[in-house]
């Protein structure tokens, strides 16, 4: 049973990996669009539903790893243009979300895979720690690779140093995270390479609408 329900791991962490797209139209939604939230949930529930209803006859439990396959391809690229017309001009730089992240992640499995092998003895214990370990321990591996293989610039990391504070009891996770990205940037090569070329207009959009928060707070 366990050696079935492992063939689906891979294409179900392949299917997850691109969550990033669903969720990142989402929040630029939620902080300008809001009505459009409802509009692609109940797409997504829809189709959802239906892709399922028509295939799960046909192809049983895959169908199960094709619906989610679709439906998040179709919502991506449907929000992807949604926001660009109605919420702000979308850009996607390419390294920073592909190119340093699937180095990262090769590495970082290849790393853990050499790692957890030394350890597991075919075992319920050696696994669940290699589980706790794969899924909490190791991201400041991931961290200072997605650093050293030039994913930050010096403004976006010190974007992120600041958002830390704004985290809670998750702050310790946090600044270690935050830490482990600075010290891959300071032995990448790559690092400063990939500018982000819109965060001095972000930068600005940002403080002009705090100050106008701030002035309807004193009024």
């Amino acid at each position: 049973m366990v050696q079935r329900a492992a063939v689906y791991v891979v294409p179900m962490l392949l299917i997850g990996s691109f969550n990033f797209l669903s969720l990142t139209s989402d929040v630029s939604m939620y902080a300008i669009k809001t009505r459009l939230i409802v509009i692609f949930t109940a797409l997504d529930f829809i189709l959802g539903i239906g892709l399922t209803y028509l295939l799960i006859d046909r192809w049983q439990v895959n169908a199960l790893l094709y619906v989610p396959a679709v439906t998040l391809a179709v919502k991506a690229f449907l929000a992807y243009a949604v926001n660009h017309r109605y919420c702000f001009p979308q850009r996607f730089y390419f390294w920073q979300t592909l190119g340093a992240t699937t180095l990262a992640a090769v590495c970082h499995f290849l790393w853990l895979r050499w790692f957890t092998g030394l350890i597991w003895q075919r075992d319920e214990v050696t696994s669940i720690v290699i589980l706790a370990f794969g899924l909490l321990a190791s991201y400041p591996v991931y961290a200072f690779l997605y650093g050293l293989f030039g994913g930050w610039e010096d403004n976006t990391l010190a974007q992120f140093g600041r958002g830390t504070n704004l985290s809670s009891f998750m702050r310790p996770m946090a600044r270690l995270f935050y830490h482990s990205c600075r010290l891959g940037a300071r032995f990448s090569p790559l690092h400063g390479r990939f500018p982000i070329s819109i965060y001095a207009a972000a930068a600005e959009e940002a403080e002009a609408l705090t100050q106008e928060r701030v002035k309807l707070i004193n009024d």
